[in-house]
């Protein structure tokens, strides 16, 4: 299955107090740590050079559009996903270090067998809509939306998406406060 890989590394970590992609987990950028789930043909970092530097991705920036969200960074891994004839592309918020290594062939494999253009993780704790996979196709429909100033909820840029059942709601905790550092670097310290 011929597909690339987007980190979105764009946001501020205001609650963290920290900038997530580089901060410390047992010894590691967490940003290393999510490109250790990451199996691709190609990767990629949306808004962060200094963590796509380290990891030796491409480095993307927000499309420079009025609407802001996450989707500026989905819409710029689309593009770049295109442009490589990559078949999926997946994405992943850079604050989830635990992320399982099958996770983006299950997605992938789930929307093949759907038909779908996405597929998004779900979990008992709701629906991680950036841990996804999408068709790079999606690109065109998307910039028409975020040029007009329209900015969906992530889960419904593609209404036939597939939600994708992981039973361990921990392996997609997203680090956004010093509790969930803790918790987070406790499960490296104990082997994970």
């Amino acid at each position: 299955m011929n597909h690339v890989a987007a980190i979105l590394a764009g946001g501020k970590g205001s609650r963290l107090g920290a900038d997530k992609a580089m901060v410390d987990i047992a010894g590691t950028p967490m940003i290393a740590h999510v490109r250790r789930a990451l199996r691709a043909d190609s990767l990629a970092v949306v808004g962060h050079a200094e963590a796509a530097a380290l990891l030796g991705a491409t480095f993307l920036c927000d499309p420079d559009l009025a609407v802001s969200g996450p989707l500026k960074g989905v819409l710029a891994a689309l593009e770049w996903a295109a442009n490589q004839r990559a078949e999926w592309l997946v994405t992943v918020p850079c604050d989830v270090p635990l992320l399982p290594a099958d996770f983006s062939s299950k997605l992938i494999n789930a929307a093949q067998d759907a038909g779908a253009e996405a597929a998004h993780v779900a979990t008992p704790d709701g629906l991680h809509a950036l841990c996804a996979v999408w068709r790079p196709s999606l690109a065109k429909k998307l910039k028409e939306d975020l040029s007009r100033g329209i900015h969906r909820p992530v889960r419904d840029v593609s209404p036939g998406a597939v939600q994708v059942m992981f039973t361990d709601s921990e392996t997609f905790l997203n680090v956004n406060t010093h509790d969930d550092l803790v918790r987070v670097s406790a499960r490296f310290t104990d082997g994970r």
